[in-house]
């Protein structure tokens, strides 16, 4: 996750949940109020798995 590079945070999370993946560590990105929040990377995958 860090644009323009890489995924968006929505891509990483859809990511994740599409490959049911039990465990993830992010990296490449640059923290909290920038373009690859953790906390909203969190967040968006436990919206979408429901």
């Amino acid at each position: 996750m860090d644009l323009p590079y890489a995924m968006t945070i929505q891509s990483a999370a859809d990511a994740v949940v599409t490959f049911k993946t039990k465990r993830v560590y992010p990296y490449h990105h640059w923290g909290i109020g920038c373009l690859s929040d953790v906390k909203k990377f969190r967040e968006n995958m436990s919206e979408k798995k429901g």
